[in-house]
């Protein structure tokens, strides 16, 4: 929802400061914008489109909390078209969230469903810009590892919608994700595995 600061901070119309402030950033991230800093710098610099694709907060929020049911008819009218029945997906998503807390039934199917609105939503957009007039010849698409992880959550809902071919990227720590996921390339999360150097003593 905040294509308008990037467009004006990629056309130099408004600093960083001003960027930060307009889109809300440290409500609605929650992540130290150094982290990202150099990549949307490098996109400025080079003069590459920046796409804001992320679902609103608020939208994501409300269904966590109540269900799709909690969503007025307009809001309900402005989401994207959604696969609810994905079990390989849902069990991802569920094998995430029990290693920290427990939910019932119907909070993590909430809960679910929040998610597959976020990635929904994302995919939405990734294929209307990947299929729209004057679509860049790549996209790179910047997510958690739980919206790409064996193509259930953003890539498989963007081909669908006709964004193919894709390929994912993720990175991993060599120290605590590598051998769990170096085996059969059937059962690894991505088709590329980033292994990230270790910080300099």
């Amino acid at each position: 929802p905040y294509q308008g600061p990037l467009d004006e901070w990629s056309a130099g119309r408004i600093d960083e400061r001003e960027l930060l402030r307009e889109t809300e950033y440290e409500d609605r991230w929650g992540f130290d914008f150094d982290f990202y800093r150099p990549l949307l710098d490098l996109g400025k610099e080079h003069g590459t489109p920046l796409f804001a694709i992320n679902a609103a907060k608020e939208t994501t929020r409300a269904i966590a909390h109540g269900g799709l049911q909690a969503l007025d008819p307009l809001q309900l009218s402005e989401l994207p078209e959604l696969e609810m029945n994905d079990r390989e997906h849902f069990r991802l998503i569920e094998s995430s969230i029990s290693k920290n807390a427990t939910m019932a039934p119907a909070a993590m199917r909430n809960y679910y469903a929040a998610q597959v609105v976020w990635d929904e939503t994302m995919a939405f957009h990734v294929a209307r810009i990947v299929n729209g007039r004057g679509a860049p010849d790549c996209l790179v698409v910047l997510a958690g590892h739980l919206r790409i992880q064996g193509g259930h959550g953003i890539p498989l809902r963007a081909a669908r919608r006709g964004a193919r071919p894709w390929q994912s990227v993720l990175p991993v720590d060599p120290d605590s994700d590598l051998a769990r996921w170096s085996g059969p390339a059937s059962e690894r999360p991505a088709d590329f595995l980033w292994i990230i150097p270790p910080p300099p003593p």
